[in-house]
């Protein structure tokens, strides 16, 4: 076995809790988060622009709804979807809807079975 590092977006531990400052509890091990929320009428309305921008697959629409309503959030890098670039890309070259990056996602299957590694047959998920 080789250590190869982390993975883009792999961490080495989890943080439990947002804010800097939890609680102090009864208990001297336990703290309270009091982390900050939007109020579901306030919500909504950002969950369904969230829902249009995903049906139009629009990623740069995503990331900012995301920057607008979470507080926390702070994008580490440049938006990098080769998907989103390539069919842009494509549109700016005169691409059609019928082929090339533009085209219509294909349906996946309901229930994808992986390959084997040793004997190359479809196995089923657990």
């Amino acid at each position: 076995m080789q250590f190869v590092g982390l993975r883009p977006g792999e961490k080495l531990y989890e943080e439990l809790l947002i804010e800097d400052a939890p609680l102090v509890t009864a208990h001297p091990r336990i703290r309270k988060a009091m982390e900050s929320y939007l109020p579901t009428d306030q919500l909504n309305p950002w969950l369904e622009k969230l829902r249009q921008a995903v049906a139009q697959r629009d990623p740069a629409t995503l990331r900012q709804i995301l920057c607008d309503t979470v507080r926390e959030y702070t994008p580490n890098s440049d938006l990098v979807d080769n998907v989103y670039v390539e069919r842009h890309a494509h549109d700016r070259m005169g691409g059609d809807a019928t082929s090339g990056p533009s085209a219509p996602a294909q349906d996946l299957p309901a229930n994808p079975t992986p390959k084997s590694e040793t004997s190359g047959e479809r196995m089923p998920l657990a």
